[in-house]
């Protein structure tokens, strides 16, 4: 049987609730173990703009960054509070790659991820990153599917 003790444990974050409920599941693992929780946001790149749109685009990815920064600090304190240790870190890249990515390099023992409830067409056409993660990592994925009424808020947001 494997005992983990002071596991490093990754859990990736949009800001959506089901990636908070993902979070919920991480700190009930991490905290009896003495372990330590990193925070992952993946900011995607823009796909294509003009020499035109080429600063307001650069303004745009900066201010994202900013409240994304913010966002990830009150996490961050948050968990302190709950005597939680937290890291925190903001990536730009393709989020599956870079989630993939980070846990490898970084030796995640665990990743703990939402999925975001799509189905069918939906699904089909905008896939699945937890899906990828699974499929490209060296460490066990727990894939935590919220309730529905949390899909449907993301869904609507």
């Amino acid at each position: 049987m494997t005992t983990i003790h002071n596991p490093k444990i990754l859990v990736p974050l949009d800001f959506s609730r089901c990636s908070e409920y993902a979070l919920e599941y991480a700190k009930a693992i991490v905290k009896p173990l003495h372990g330590l929780l990193h925070l992952l946001h993946v900011l995607e790149p823009p796909v294509s703009y003009s020499e035109w749109g080429y600063s307001f685009a650069q303004e745009g990815i900066a201010n994202v960054h900013k409240q994304a920064e913010t966002a990830m600090e009150k996490e961050v304190e948050t968990l302190a509070k709950e005597g939680i240790t937290a890291s925190s870190e903001i990536m730009t890249g393709t989020p599956y790659y870079s989630i993939a990515s980070y846990a490898d390099e970084r030796g995640m023992d665990l990743i703990i991820m939402s999925t975001h409830g799509r189905r069918g067409v939906q699904r089909f056409l905008m896939g699945s990153t937890t899906e990828r993660v699974l499929r490209t990592v060296h460490c066990p994925v727990l894939s935590v599917h919220p309730p529905q009424e949390f899909t449907e808020a993301d869904k609507e947001a």
